[in-house]
């Protein structure tokens, strides 16, 4: 536009000094969400997220997820009521009209998790922290790669630039229960890190004796 731009503001565009607190929202509600709901929906055998969503144990499992977890470190963020858009993503994730699959979501999860839901349970160890809800999501993709089926027996499709490995190193969970977490280029330090080290080996020992990851999900809650 000659001479000036269009009024966005006045149509809820924000402009900001700095886009970081913002992307670092999107990546740990949104992004994060959907991989909580991906890969325990997996292993539960939901097709897609709404499933997942209309579940109301998902839906709230997601939500303490969301409260108890991403929201302290996000800090404030200027102009977004973090409610309201925690709300949105909700809704959003339940649109039956979207039907986005669970196997798309859990898609390259070696590439989304470092990213997406790795460095909130990082800060949320260094802070004290809940880190419960993420680290049953750690847990179930070990299994969920190890396995490579839902609870039902029925095959999982994983698309993943790391299968080989991650298949490999889950596998050897039967001998070395950190073995998945040692993955460095994945979790950092994480393994070394022992309250995040029990924590998620108990999960990892219930999922391995077969207990039900609905079970799992209501213990948390």
């Amino acid at each position: 536009m000659a001479g000036g731009r269009p009024a966005f503001e006045k149509v809820g565009v924000q402009f900001v000094p700095d886009v970081g607190p913002y992307e670092k929202m999107k990546l740990r509600l949104l992004n994060a969400g959907h991989s909580v709901l991906g890969l325990l929906g997996a292993l539960h055998g939901h097709p897609t997220i709404n499933a997942c969503v209309e579940d109301e144990l998902f839906a709230s499992y997601l939500r303490a997820f969301f409260d108890e977890e991403a929201t302290p470190v996000l800090g404030n963020i200027e102009g977004i009521d973090l409610t309201d858009y925690k709300n949105s993503l909700l809704e959003r994730f339940a649109n039956p009209n979207i039907k986005d699959s669970v196997i798309r979501i859990c898609a390259e999860s070696s590439a989304k998790l470092p990213k997406f839901l790795i460095p909130t349970i990082h800060e949320n160890l260094a802070t004290g922290g809940s880190i419960k809800f993420a680290t049953l999501v750690i847990a179930a993709w070990c299994f969920y790669s190890d396995k490579q089926v839902d609870q039902n027996g029925q095959p999982l499709e994983i698309i993943d630039a790391m299968h080989s490995e991650l298949h490999a190193t889950a596998k050897e969970t039967a001998n070395d229960a950190l073995a998945f977490i040692k993955q460095e280029s994945l979790f950092g330090a994480l393994v070394e890190n022992e309250r995040f080290a029990e924590s998620y080996t108990s999960l990892l020992e219930e999922l391995y004796q077969g207990a039900d990851i609905k079970k799992l999900m209501r213990s948390m809650l």
